[in-house]
C-alpha cells in the first residue's frame, strides 16, 4: 500500500530562541544613528577612563586586605548561587560576575604588590566595595566595545563582519570559562599527559596517573567539599547532642565555660579529630589548601603558583593594563602561594589551563625538552582523534598519514600531499585533518592580527588541506590512495559515499569560534567548499556520551553539515548544534519554519545547551545518569538501534530516511507497521507498504511462524515501485516481530534497476503497471481522488499530473 510521508512539522517551543527583525532605515534614522555613532566615539575616552579608574581602585583595595579572606568569600558566594543551576542559562547576570570576581581578584592579588602596612581583615563594607568596582569594569566592557566600534566607524576603513568577530573575540577571551566539561578532565588529560610520564617522574618524582589523580582530589573537594563538609559539621554536632543525653540532664561543671565543656566532650567521644578536620574545611581554609587535599609534589606546586604581587605582565604598561581583555596570569600558574602554603580556588581555569600549563612549566624547566615535547603531542594528537571516531563509530575502517599526488600551491602544480586520515562508515566518509598546536595565548584586543594569524594556523589551513583532498576524490571515478612511500595501498571512490564531510580537530577547545568556522571567511578568507566541521577533542568526548548509536551520530553530522551551509545557524558554541540536534532533530528547516517568509531576520538561541550541562552537572555526583535524547517513540530506537548492530551498507542511509522524518511522521510510520503487522498474522498475506517524498523507502514485516507464500517476491515488488516512483533504487526495509509483535531483527536492502537484465525489466515494468492499476482501484474503492491530492499510485506527483491524465 502507498504511504506519503508528511511534511515534517516541528514543535515551536517559547524558548530558546528570540527574534531580531533588521527593518529598512529611513533618511532621518540614518541621520539619528550617525549621531549616536558620533556621541558613542567621543565616549570611548571617557569609558576607558571609568574602567580604569575602577580598576585602580579595586587594586588599592586588593593591596591591604588578607588575600585568603577575599577569595575564600567569593568562592563561598559563587557556591550558594550556583545551588539548583546546574546550567549556565540558570545563572543570572549577577551570578556571572561574581564569577568574574573570584577569577578577576585572584589576578589582582598575584599582580598588585602587597601593602607594606599588612593586610587587613575583610569586612563586608571592604567586600561590597571591591565587589562594586569588579562588577564595574565587566559592566562597562560592552559600552568600551561600542564605543571603540563607534570610534572605527567614524574612523573610517570600518568593515561589519570585522568588527563583529574582533568584538567576539574579545567578549570571549574575557567572559568565557568552563570551556571544558570537567567531568572529561580525566580523560583527556590522561590521553595528552601520559607520553610524557617520564619527564614528570624526571622533574617533580609524580607519575602523569598521580598527578592527574590528585587534580582529581582538588575537583571533588571544589566540586562538593563545601557541601560535605557543612553537612559533615551538622552530623558530628548531631551525634554529640545525641551521645550527651536530654539538654535537662547536662551537668556543667560548677567555673566552666560552655564551649570548653562541649570542647572536653568531644575529646572524649572521640570527636574532635573529625570535626576540626571538617570545620577547617567548611569554615577555614583547608578546603582550597593543596598540600592537604593532595600530594602534589612541593616542587611542582610551586611552578604552578603566584605569590601575591610577583606576576609583572598584567599590569605592564599598555593600552588595556589590569584590564580582563588582557592575558591572565591565571591562565599560565592557577594556583597561588601565601604564607608558605598552596591555595586553589578555581576549579574551571584549572581544568581548562592545566595542559597548556604544565607544557609551560616543563618548557621552562627543561628548555632542550620543547622538541620532544612537540613531537609527543604530536603524535597523540594524530592518533587520538581515531580513538574516539572509533568509539563513535565501531568497525569503522580507517587510513591513517594518506598520500596522494595533486594540485598545490598558487601555480597548482602537482605535488605530493598528505591527509591525515580517512574514516569510513558505510557511505560517510570523514576527511581528518588534525592540528596539535595551541590557540593563540596572544590577546585579541591587543594583538588580533596575531589572533587571527592562529585561528588560520588551527581553522583555515586544516580546511584548506581537507578541501584538497576531496578535490583529488572528486577529479576521477577512482583514486589511489598511497603510504609514506607514495606506495599504493587502496582505491577509493566517491561514488560509494554519500556524504563527505571535512573535520578538522585540534586539542584546544575553542567550541565558540568552531562553531562560527563557516562565517569567519569574511575574516580570513580561503574557507572554501561544504560540510568543513571544525572541533576540538572536548566536543567529540561529549559526542561520544551523548550520541551512542553510531547511525544517529552520523544523520547528526548530516544536519550539522546543513547548518553549516546555512546562514541561520550563526550559533556561539559548537554544542549548540548537539542541542538543538537533540531538541528539534532537523534543526535548520526547524528555523526555517520559524521565520517562514520574513525577510532579514537573524535567530539568536539561548539555554539551547540546558539539558546537556545538566546531564555533566549530575554526571559529577552520580553514576549512571542517562544522557538527554532526541524524544522518539521506543520501537523507533529499537529499529535503529538494531540497524546500528549489522553494520552492513545501507543502514545509515535507512537510518537518516527515517529520521529525517518529524514525531508526526515517526508515529504514523510506526502505526504502519503495527497495523500492518496485525493484518498478516490474521491472514498470513505479505503486506509490504511503501514511503514517498524525502523518505523513499518500501517496508515489509515478517511474523514469527508465519510463512509467505514462495511465489512473492519483495525485490521484485520493490523494483516496480521504484519504477513508479520514476527511481532508480530504493531501500527494503524489512522488519521481523514476534508472535506478540516484539522487534527481532531489521534488516535492510538496496533494491537498484540497474542490476536487472533487460528482459527482467521488461516483466517489472508490466508489473509496475498492474500495480500502479491495483492502487488507483483500491484508492476509488474507498471515495473520490481529488485533482490536486498525491497520486494514490505512488509516483509522488499530483494525480491530476499522473493517473487521472
Amino acid at each position: 500500500m502507498g504511504k506519503k510521508n508528511r511534511k515534517k512539522r516541528i514543535k515551536h517551543t517559547k524558548k530558546p530562541l528570540v527574534k531580531f527583525d533588521k527593518k529598512q532605515i529611513s533618511a532621518a534614522e540614518k541621520n539619528q544613528h550617525a549621531e549616536f555613532l558620533n556621541i558613542a566615539a567621543a565616549d570611548y575616552e571617557k569609558i576607558s577612563g571609568i574602567i580604569n579608574s575602577h580598576i585602580s581602585n579595586a587594586s588599592k583595595i586588593i593591596k591591604g586586605i588578607y588575600p585568603l579572606e577575599i577569595l575564600q568569600c567569593a568562592f563561598g558566594k559563587i557556591s550558594v548561587a550556583s545551588i539548583g543551576k546546574p546550567s549556565e542559562s540558570d545563572f543570572s547576570s549577577e551570578d556571572v560576575l561574581l564569577m568574574k570576581m573570584l577569577d578577576y581578584s585572584h589576578c589582582l592579588i598575584v599582580s598588585v604588590p602587597p601593602s607594606h602596612k599588612g593586610y587587613e581583615h575583610l569586612t563586608k563594607e571592604k567586600w561590597e566595595e571591591l565587589k562594586g568596582h569588579v562588577f564595574a569594569i565587566y559592566s562597562h566592557l560592552l559600552p568600551y566595545f561600542i564605543s571603540a566600534t563607534a570610534k572605527r566607524k567614524v574612523s573610517g576603513g570600518y568593515d561589519d563582519k570585522y568588527e563583529e568577530f574582533y568584538t567576539k573575540a574579545q567578549m570571549y577571551w574575557c567572559m568565557v570559562k568552563g570551556e571544558r566539561h570537567i567531568n572529561h578532565m580525566t580523560t583527556l588529560l590522561s590521553s595528552l599527559l601520559l607520553p610524557h610520564n617520564d619527564v614528570f617522574e624526571e622533574l617533580f618524582t609524580i607519575s602523569v596517573n598521580n598527578f592527574i589523580i590528585q587534580l582529581n582530589k582538588i575537583r571533588e573537594v571544589l566540586t562538593e567539599g563545601l557541601f560535605k563538609s557543612g553537612y559533615k559539621c551538622k552530623t558530628l554536632h548531631a551525634e554529640l547532642f545525641e551521645r550527651l543525653g536530654p539538654i535537662e540532664e547536662i551537668n556543667i561543671p560548677d567555673g566552666m565555660e560552655l564551649g570548653q565543656f562541649f570542647a572536653l566532650k568531644m575529646e572524649e567521644f572521640g570527636l574532635t579529630d573529625k570535626f576540626k578536620q571538617e570545620a577547617g574545611r567548611f569554615f577555614g581554609y583547608d578546603l582550597f589548601d593543596l598540600q592537604k587535599v593532595s600530594t602534589l609534589p612541593e616542587k611542582l606546586l610551586d611552578e604552578l603558583s603566584w605569590c601575591p604581587g610577583e606576576n609583572d605582565d598584567f599590569f605592564a604598561d599598555g593600552e588595556f593594563k589590569g584590564w580582563p581583555l588582557n592575558l591572565l596570569p591565571t591562565w599560565n600558574r592557577p594556583f597561588i602561594k601565601i604564607e608558605g602554603k598552596y591555595y586553589c580556588f578555581d576549579l574551571y581555569t584549572l581544568s581548562d589551563k592545566i595542559y597548556r600549563s604544565m607544557q609551560k612549566v616543563i618548557g621552562r624547566m627543561k628548555p632542550d625538552y620543547k622538541t620532544l615535547w612537540n613531537k609527543r603531542q604530536k603524535d597523540i594528537s594524530e592518533q587520538l582523534p581515531f580513538d574516539l571516531f572509533l568509539d563513535l563509530l565501531p568497525g569503522a575502517k580507517f587510513y591513517k598519514s594518506v598520500y596522494y599526488r595533486w594540485k598545490t600551491g598558487k601555480q597548482k602544480k602537482t605535488n605530493w600531499s598528505e591527509c591525515d586520515g580517512l574514516i569510513i562508515y558505510q557511505d560517510h566518509l570523514f576527511i581528518i585533518e588534525i592540528k596539535a598546536g595551541s590557540f593563540t595565548y596572544t590577546p585579541p584586543a591587543t594583538d588580533f592580527p596575531a589572533y587571527i594569524s592562529s585561528i588560520k594556523s588551527l581553522i583555515l589551513t586544516p580546511i584548506e588541506q581537507g578541501q584538497r583532498f576531496k578535490e583529488y576524490l572528486l577529479s576521477n571515478d577512482i583514486v589511489c590512495l598511497h603510504d609514506e612511500s607514495h606506495q599504493p595501498i587502496a582505491k577509493l571512490s566517491h561514488k560509494q559515499f554519500r556524504n563527505i564531510t571535512v573535520c578538522c580537530l585540534t586539542i584546544d577547545n575553542f567550541t565558540e569560534l568552531a562553531a562560527q568556522a563557516q562565517n569567519l571567511k569574511n575574516i580570513v578568507g580561503g574557507i572554501s567548499g561544504e560540510n568543513n566541521w571544525v572541533l576540538s577533542l572536548d566536543d567529540l568526548l561529549v559526542y561520544k556520551d551523548i550520541l551512542n548509536n553510531p547511525l544517529q551520530f552520523l544523520h547528526f553530522v548530516e544536519q550539522r553539515n546543513t547548518a553549516y551551509r546555512s546562514c541561520l545557524m550563526n550559533l556561539e558554541d559548537e554544542l549548540d548544534h548537539l542541542a538543538l540536534y537533540l531538541k528539534h532533530n532537523c534543526y535548520v528547516q526547524h528555523a526555517e519554519e520559524m521565520i517562514g517568509n520574513q525577510a532579514n531576520v537573524r535567530i539568536v538561541w539561548e539555554g539551547a545547551r540546558k539539558e546537556i550541562d545538566e546531564f555533566y552537572s549530575k554526571s559529577l555526583v552520580e553514576s549512571m545518569v542517562p544522557p538527554p535524547k532526541q524524544e522518539m517513540p521506543t520501537l523507533m530506537w529499537q529499529i535503529i538501534d538494531r540497524m546500528a548492530m549489522k553494520r552492513r551498507s545501507y543502514e545509515a542511509r535507512a537510518v537518516s530516511a527515517l529520521l529525517n522524518m518529524d514525531n508526526i511522521g515517526r508515529k504514523e510510520y510506526l502505526d504502519s507497521i503495527l497495523t500492518i503487522a496485525t493484518r498478516t498474522k490474521g491472514h498470513g498475506r505479505p503486506l509490504p507498504f511503501s514511503l514517498i517524498g524525502n523518505v523513499d523507502n518500501t517496508t515489509l514485516c515478517h511474523i514469527n511462524g508465519i510463512d509467505f507464500d514462495p511465489a512473492f517476491n519483495i525485490i521484485e515488488h520493490v523494483l516496480a515501485t521504484t519504477i513508479i516512483a520514476g527511481q532508480q533504487e530504493r531501500l527494503l526495509i524489512e522488519i521481523y516481530l514476534s508472535s506478540t509483535l516484539e522487534l527481532e531483527d531489521v534488516k535492510v536492502s538496496l533494491c537498484k534497476l540497474s542490476d536487472l537484465k533487460p528482459k527482467d525489466y521488461i516483466r517489472i515494468q508490466k508489473d509496475a503497471k498492474n500495480l500502479t492499476q491495483n492502487r488507483i482501484r483500491q484508492a476509488l474503492k474507498v471515495g473520490k481522488i481529488g485533482r490536486n491530492h498525491i497520486c494514490p499510485c505512488g509516483s509522488g506527483k499530483k494525480y491530476k499530473d499522473c493517473c487521472l491524465a
